[in-house]
This record gives C-alpha cells, sequence and structure tokens, in this order.
C-alpha cells in the first residue's frame, strides 16, 4: 500500500500534463511488470486514468490524476497515512478497535452510502 500511495503522489504531483508510465517506474525504481500492476490497481480504485500512446516507436500509457479530492480520502481510508500504521494490531496499544479515527471514517462512510440509497 505505501508503494501504491507514493505513485499516487508522484501522479498527482504532475498535474495534468500526466507522466508516462514508463517513466514513472523507471524513477521508482521497479520493473515494468510491476509498475503495470501497479497502474492498474490505481485505475481501478479510479485514482488515475490511463491514456494509451505511442511513445518512441512502442506503445505506453500516460498516467493522470482523477482530482477529486473529497473521494480519495475515503478511498483510502486513514490508515494509509498514519504514523502509527507499523505497530497498529490486536492486542496492543495502537488498534484498529480502539482507533477514533479509523471509527470516525468508517460513520463518515456508512452515512455518505445511507444519503446516496435514499437519494
Amino acid at each position: 500500500m505505501v508503494l501504491l500511495e507514493e505513485v499516487r503522489k508522484l501522479i498527482l504531483s504532475r498535474g495534468s500534463e500526466g507522466v508516462l508510465q514508463c517513466e514513472l517506474w523507471k524513477e521508482l525504481g521497479v520493473n515494468s511488470r510491476e509498475g503495470s500492476r501497479l497502474s492498474k490497481r490505481l485505475e481501478k480504485d479510479n485514482l488515475i486514468r490511463r491514456k494509451r500512446i505511442l511513445y518512441n516507436s512502442r506503445w505506453t500509457y500516460k498516467l493522470y490524476p482523477i482530482l477529486d479530492d473529497e473521494h480519495q480520502p475515503l478511498e483510502w481510508g486513514p490508515c494509509v497515512e498514519c504514523s502509527q500504521l507499523e505497530v497498529c494490531g490486536t492486542g496492543g496499544d495502537t488498534n484498529p478497535y480502539d482507533c477514533e479515527t479509523l471509527t470516525h471514517w468508517i460513520e463518515k462512510l456508512a452515512n455518505q452510502n445511507q444519503k446516496e440509497k435514499r437519494d
């Protein structure tokens, strides 16, 4: 998940210009197979848009961020950016059962889903 968030942030930083998929993977130091999987996952989660283009006589994708600030935090949840993520777990002082931030996020998501069902 950490690498996914790093990829998303890099694509966001390029803005409407987008970034070539082949350049992004070189920058991240991952192979093209792993890079392709990451971009497909972000596209599936509606966080980026992929456009197939011909670049230097080869097919690749240009990746563009989907700029929807309200949607992204709900899609990823608060745990991705939590400073306690590495020590969080059942049985410890930091755990998902007692996390106010996670509870608030779940309640907000549930309320949003109920509202959408009514509309």
